[in-house]
Parts: C-alpha cells; structure tokens; sequence
C-alpha cells in the first residue's frame, strides 16, 4: 500500500488491503499463487496475471527513480519521496523474484 509507505514505524508485514487477492489481506503474505487464485477467482487466465506481474515489476523500479529523480529537480525535495521510492522498489523487486521462480520452472 503505497498510501502507508511514508510511515516508516508502520509494521508493513501487519497492513491489510481492503480487498483479498487469492484469500489473503496481508500484503507480506501475498505470493504468486495468491495472484493466480485471484485470477482464477475473477475469471482471468493466471498466465496472464502473472506475465503481467513480471513485465511491471520489471519495468517499476527505473520508471519510480525516474520520478522520484523528476519530483528532486522540479524542486520537491521531501524524505517522504526517498521512503516511497525506496518501498515501492523493494516491492517491485519482490515481485520480479516471484516471476522469475515461475519462469524458471
């Protein structure tokens, strides 16, 4: 949840999201199984969920330091920006490695 990324002392292993993806709230505990169950459960092909997944996480982390970079040279300058970069990378980077043990496979 990005909304909560610039919340440092937030544990993010405890936020939930409003809606569940393949019967799990807690973000930590979402894996790519979840998402094909999601899929699945919203009649969607799991494949393409997953290829999804792996093309923007792939794509997210240099799309997010362009930005961030963007937003530092415009003038905004607000370690809010470095705490969203840096959640919404790790995230992103997460996700790849979940893509890519299923391309491996």
């Amino acid at each position: 949840m990005v909304s909560a990324c610039g919340y440092p002392k937030l544990n993010s292993g405890k936020l939930k999201l409003a809606m569940k993806i393949g019967g799990k709230y807690l973000i930590d505990d979402i894996v790519l199984r979840h998402w094909e169950r999601w899929a699945a459960e919203v009649n969607i092909e799991p494949e393409d969920v997953t290829s999804r997944i792996a093309e923007l996480s792939a794509a997210a982390p240099k799309a997010i330091d362009k930005i961030a970079r963007e937003m530092q040279e415009s003038g905004l300058d607000h370690p809010v920006i470095g705490l969203l970069r840096t959640a919404l990378i790790e995230r992103a980077e997460r996700l790849k490695r979940m893509s890519d043990v299923v391309a491996e496979a």
